[in-house]
Formats: structure tokens, C-alpha cells, sequence
């Protein structure tokens, strides 16, 4: 899974903002630094985190987090002329900065979802937009299918032919899906029962 962190999503975490996510950046962090993530930054968040920093007069923080982000793994995309040109074309449709508008033709480039506080992108619908808690929570939550009837899909346990199977049931029509490994490895035990 691909993401692209806004610039704020590393600063409120170095900051240590209270009203931040911060466990949840914290996964992130701790996911793409043991190759679970792949986890990206535009050059531009380089940029900006150097001039939050320098601004506060507070260089080697700058510095720092700089070597952090390179130490957990998280790759720097740099501008070039054709992320310049698709950032041009987000700023002319949306009411973002030049910044935002390249860290979102950056998400486009490497085919990303962003993960931001930033309100500024709420009008964005060229990528799917989280902020960190929902990613991670997405990330934790068990996928939900849905059958065609619309009705939920649940894993039960079921006797088929004398062997106990996973098969997933819809709780609305209740059709009835037994995973193609399952029903193998039921059909090899009952193949194996009758010859042996």
C-alpha cells in the first residue's frame, strides 16, 4: 500500500500536537520502517518543514527530522518537470497552495492516497484523501464484503461432509460461499477418508 504524507502530518508529530493523531502517525512510521508501507513525502515537504523550522529559529530541528524520515524509510519524490506541470493544472482546479498542489500531483504520480490534515484538500477528488486515525483504522478493520442482495457476507463454521469447512454466508439471502482453498482441502480429507 502506497501513501503520501502532507507536510503537517510530520510536523504536528514532531511538535507533539495534543490534538493530533499522534499514535496513529506513529504506526504509519513504525509500519514503513519495517517494509510494510511504502511511504513517500514530495521534495517540497522537505522544503516547508526546512522553512517552518528555520522560521522558528530552530535549524537543527529541521535537520533532524530531515534524517528521520530518510532513517524510517519514507522516500522523497522529487519535482520535476512533469510534477510541476500537473501541479500547475491542481492549483488552476482547486483553491490550494503550490504546495498542496504538488504534494497532490505527487500522489497522483506514484498512484497514492494522501494522508493529511489539512482541510484545503477536502474539495480534492483525484485521490483518496485520510486523515492518519482513519487510515489506521482502515488498516485494522476487517474487510466487509457485501453479497449482490446487498446483505452483509459472515464467516461461519460448517459440517460438510463430515468435515468442519469455512464457508461465508450472506446474512440477508443466505447464499452460501465455500473459499476455493477450503473446499479443496475438505475434498482431499473425504477423498483420503474413502480410499484409505
Amino acid at each position: 500500500m502506497r501513501l503520501v504524507l502532507d507536510t503537517g502530518i510530520i510536523i504536528a508529530f514532531v511538535n507533539e500536537e495534543k490534538d493530533k493523531s499522534l499514535k496513529s502517525v506513529e504506526k504509519i512510521f513504525e509500519l514503513t520502517k519495517n517494509g510494510k508501507l511504502q511511504t513517500s513525502i514530495s521534495s517540497i515537504t522537505i522544503s516547508e518543514i526546512y522553512s517552518f523550522f528555520y522560521k522558528r529559529r530552530e535549524p537543527k530541528k529541521a535537520v533532524g527530522i530531515s534524517a528521520m524520515i530518510e532513517e524510517i524509510g519514507v522516500m522523497a519524490i522529487n519535482l520535476d518537470k512533469e510534477l510541476a506541470k500537473k501541479g500547475g493544472i491542481f492549483k488552476s482546479k482547486y483553491a490550494i497552495s503550490f504546495a498542496d498542489a504538488i504534494i497532490l500531483a505527487t500522489c497522483v504520480d506514484v498512484k497514492s492516497m494522501l494522508i493529511t490534515y489539512d482541510k484545503e484538500f477536502s474539495p480534492v477528488k483525484d485521490v483518496q484523501i485520510l486523515r492518519p486515525e482513519e487510515f489506521v483504522e482502515m488498516l485494522e478493520s476487517p474487510i466487509k464484503m457485501k453479497c449482490g442482495c446487498g446483505g452483509n457476507i459472515k464467516e461461519i463454521h460448517k459440517e460438510i461432509e463430515g468435515e468442519k469447512t469455512k464457508v461465508s454466508v450472506c446474512d440477508n439471502c443466505g447464499k452460501e460461499l465455500i473459499d476455493m482453498d477450503e473446499g479443496i482441502r475438505a475434498q482431499k480429507k473425504v477423498r483420503k477418508g474413502k480410499n484409505g
